[in-house]
């Protein structure tokens, strides 16, 4: 027997400006990839967060954003020297171990001395670790997808869900995902 699995969101299309997305379901254990237009990526975060509500999709469970770790300002930047050992000071032995495998970096390293993919890489983890179902950006790091993707899989085979925004022209998206692509309506 099948297991049974909440739904999370569920939309029967919905249209923002002179795009359409098309109907899609979201359940736990399940990954949607949704590519969008560019000018609506902090609109698709808040409507996936529950905070923005439109006609057409409804969200059951809100979908915490995943950000990149940064420092919030230029002074933070100069006199802050973040390294992946502070970020992670509050989480137990092994979470700390298995973000550290992952990343293939020891504590010492300076945040600001990652590469985006690994900035995003550690946000994401971190993101994984704090929220049950979440959505992330996963523009600009195009090449590093492929290492991603079984990150994930491998973390909502456990618990959760996470869905991923992207530019509408990507194409690399694993087979096991759904995806929920803008279509320019005339």
């Amino acid at each position: 027997m099948a297991e049974k699995r909440k739904l999370l969101i569920s939309s029967v299309g919905f249209k923002i400006e002179e795009f359409y997305y098309p109907p899609f379901e979201l359940y736990e254990k399940e990954f949607l990839c949704v590519g969008i237009g560019w000018t609506h990526r902090e609109l698709i975060f808040k409507i996936l967060s529950g905070e923005t509500k439109i006609e057409g999709i409804t969200i059951y469970e809100g979908f915490a954003r995943v950000y990149d770790i940064k420092p919030k300002n230029l002074l933070q930047k100069i006199f802050r020297k973040d390294t992946i050992g502070n970020i992670l000071k509050n989480y137990s032995l092994a979470q700390k171990e298995k973000i550290y495998h992952i990343l293939e970096e020891n504590p010492l390293v300076k945040i600001e001395n990652l590469s985006l993919y690994k900035i995003r890489l550690l946000s994401l983890l971190l993101g994984i670790e704090n929220n049950l179902y979440c959505s992330y950006y996963g523009g600009g790091i195009g090449a590093y997808l492929g290492e991603i993707y079984p990150i994930i899989q491998n973390s909502i085979a456990v618990q959760g869900s996470m869905i991923e925004v992207l530019n509408a022209d990507i194409t690399d998206i694993p087979t096991w995902a759904k995806k929920c692509y803008t279509q320019l309506k005339k």
